[in-house]
């Protein structure tokens, strides 16, 4: 339903530890929404949002503002294009990588396995950052949800990073 148009080619920017294009499934999406208890305070990011469909389901199904972080070029310019198209408001796409994106508002994280290895890291030292000035919320789906799971200042809120095809909830410890 949330489709613009064809899905745009990639630009080529991917390095090796970034995964492809993979569209999240919908019920993955619909359990996140039940299970994180958003709040009209809270900000949404999806890293490595792609072609933006779970930044456009939180935020419709919730109401919370949400943000999608893409290094794809095309994938960022569709997902506006779609927002501007549906006259979804309350939305946002940046496009750049998320190691450098400024996170410091997010309150809840998706990553459906957007990285992998040093960039997964990376990216997980900068949102443990985040969580030194307020409590986030990362929800995992996917392999990268046991490589999550590792860090010691997140606390699992279920076991489910154990099944990359279940969707995973952890909080920052404070």
């Amino acid at each position: 339903i949330l489709e613009c148009g064809p899905v745009p080619p990639e630009a080529g920017v991917r390095t090796p530890e970034m995964v492809h294009l993979g569209r999240t499934p919908t019920r993955a999406i619909l359990e996140l929404v039940d299970r994180a208890g958003f709040t009209d305070t809270d900000h949404f990011c999806d890293l490595g949002s792609g072609l933006g469909d779970v930044v456009f389901l939180v935020h419709l199904l919730t109401g919370a503002a949400a943000t999608g972080v893409e290094i794809e070029p095309a994938y960022c310019r569709y997902a506006r294009q779609c927002a501007a198209a549906l006259e979804i408001g309350g939305v946002t796409f940046i496009n750049e990588d998320a190691r450098l994106a400024d996170l410091s508002t997010g309150t809840c994280f998706f990553l459906f396995t957007p990285f992998t290895g040093p960039v997964l890291e990376a990216v997980l030292d900068r949102l443990r950052l985040v969580a030194s000035q307020h409590p986030i919320t990362i929800a995992a789906y996917g392999s990268c949800s046991r490589a999550i799971v590792r860090h010691p200042w997140l606390q699992p809120l279920d076991d489910h990073y154990e099944d990359e095809f279940k969707l995973a909830l952890l909080r920052s410890r404070t």
